[in-house]
């Protein structure tokens, strides 16, 4: 039996059209004195009217298409590539103290990054390029000079980012750019992982908008968690290196500025350093704090 009538289901054109039609009066006023209490509804709804006209317009992720990981729950942990390893006690380092330095230099960078895009907004964007560009571009193979200090570890050299250039490529690019790099570690592992390669990861990650769809900050959760596995592979070593050689469980700071001078060990810290400082960035700037290693 049918308990309702048929015209029923569907509103008729009069009905549509009242759903047009404001339901309570506003008034008109394009001005007022914030001082004076409304003196009635029409009063107040106008008012709030004009307030919200005046507050600052969303900023809404623009919509990218990347072929990117597939999205894991971080609570799994039957899996070593969908868990996320906390720093072994010996090398905790004190976030809320080296934090606030840390974002501060990470904000300026990003509004050079912005100052420069508005300088360039004239100027036509990178094209889109494939992986295969990208990898010769970022790494390539002639390693005639070396400006970190050390000697190289690797057979390729890492072309450095540019400013000019994190300027001039879009947010579809940058993402699809940090999936490249986030491949190409996960295929090279931690003995090829360079301290310009995680600069590479920092500067991709200051050209990018805080504000991301899913699928980035899902992208960016696989990031930290690779970057913690390499992280725990340079810990061990230098745990049997350091902290073992006396038999004592001697409690090692590494900070994120740490550098261990005149020590076999120091490249090793300087990538420990940076793969903390990408993971302290996706913690706090990107708000993804469940992948600290100060999460309770």
């Amino acid at each position: 039996m049918n308990l309702y009538k048929e015209d029923s289901d569907k509103l008729n054109d009069d009905d549509a059209l009242m759903n047009l039609v404001p339901r309570l009066p506003v008034a008109t006023f394009d001005s007022y004195d914030p001082s004076i209490p409304p003196e009635n509804g029409a009063d107040y709804l106008r008012r709030v009217q004009l307030e919200s006209q005046q507050e600052p317009s969303i900023k809404v992720a623009e919509q990218i298409l990347i072929r990117k990981p597939k999205c894991y729950d971080y609570h799994v942990k039957s899996i070593e590539e969908k868990e996320f390893i906390r720093s072994l006690p010996a090398f905790e380092i004190h976030e809320q103290s080296i934090v606030p330095s840390l974002i501060e230099s990470f904000l300026t960078l990003r509004q050079h990054i912005d100052d420069l895009r508005t300088k360039c907004s004239d100027t036509r964007k990178l094209i889109q390029h494939t992986r295969k560009w990208w990898r010769e571009y970022c790494f390539s193979h002639e390693n005639k000079s070396n400006h970190m200090g050390y000697k190289p570890e690797n057979s390729y050299h890492t072309n450095l980012p540019r400013l000019s250039l994190l300027a001039r490529i879009s947010q579809k690019e940058v993402c699809r750019l940090l999936y490249y790099h986030y491949e190409w570690l996960r295929e090279d592992g931690h003995e090829k992982f360079t301290i310009e390669r995680g600069l590479w990861l920092y500067s991709l990650l200051a050209a990018l908008d805080s504000i991301q769809p899913d699928d980035t900050y899902c992208l960016l959760r696989q990031i930290t968690r690779l970057c913690s596995r390499m992280r725990n592979e340079f810990q061990i070593y230098l745990y049997d290196n350091i902290s073992g050689k006396d038999g004592d469980d001697v409690r090692i700071t590494v900070t994120v500025g740490h550098i261990a001078n005149d020590n076999q060990c120091s490249v090793v810290f300087q990538k420990l350093a940076s793969l903390n400082l990408i993971i302290l960035l996706v913690g706090y700037y990107f708000n993804q704090k469940d992948l600290l290693d100060s999460w309770k």
